[in-house]
């Protein structure tokens, strides 16, 4: 059985590729205490200014780390120290780099029309169905507010990367775990995830290591 595409509200770039369909804030009260929200996080990376090399950006988007980063230390309900959540955001930044490349060398890249027709499912939905998705269309006219930009910018141009992204993940999952059942799936996958993980830092230790010095994770 091929996955099913996801229809991701993507809230930035949002590389939380884990199977999320809408995001539920379990985290309320802490996001309240703070005065910390989706708009707050849209400005910390609109206004991210880099601090990383020239070679180091070619293999590490620090947007989206500064965004991973962000949203696991101040919009999660799991408390996280300031190493903890760099970690976490340097993991899943780097997974997704490595599967993506995976993805490039298989030739199972989304096209930009896949990506249009997803952002376009998600808008239609949270047209149709506002009662049902009111705190994430709060949250989408949150971080249309922090980016400074239109609703139509957000979603014909803004999150395309992020959906081929996750179009082409998907397309590699089901080329992995073709002929797998359902039960076994899930296995093959996190153990090819690892693997390929694995061999993308081996294969760019040296501005990995820069990276992780520079941002003091450890």
């Amino acid at each position: 059985m091929m996955r099913k595409k996801r229809v991701v509200p993507l809230i930035l770039t949002f590389s939380l590729l884990s199977g999320i369909v809408f995001v539920q804030l379990n985290q309320k009260e802490s996001v309240s205490a703070n005065s910390i929200n989706y708009e707050s996080l849209a400005k910390y990376v609109k206004n991210y200014k880099s601090v990383q090399s020239k070679k180091s950006s070619n293999i590490i988007n620090e947007k989206k780390f500064a965004e991973q980063y962000f949203f696991k230390k101040y919009l999660t309900s799991v408390r996280l120290s300031d190493s903890e959540a760099k970690k976490l955001a340097f993991e899943k930044v780097i997974e997704e780099k490595a599967l993506i490349e995976k993805a490039k060398n298989e030739n199972l890249l989304a096209l930009e029309v896949e990506a249009k027709k997803m952002s376009d499912d998600v808008r239609n939905l949270l047209i149709n169905e506002p009662e049902e998705n009111k705190e994430v269309i709060d949250n989408v006219k949150d971080v249309i507010n922090g980016l400074g930009i239109t609703e139509d910018e957000y979603y014909n141009e803004f999150l395309m990367e992020s959906y081929i992204t996750s179009i082409s993940i998907d397309n590699l999952f089901n080329k992995v775990t073709e002929g797998y059942n359902e039960a076994a799936k899930e296995q093959i996958w996190d153990e090819f995830k690892t693997s390929e993980k694995s061999k993308f830092i081996a294969e760019n230790k040296e501005s990995i290591n820069e990276f992780l010095i520079v941002h003091a994770i450890n």
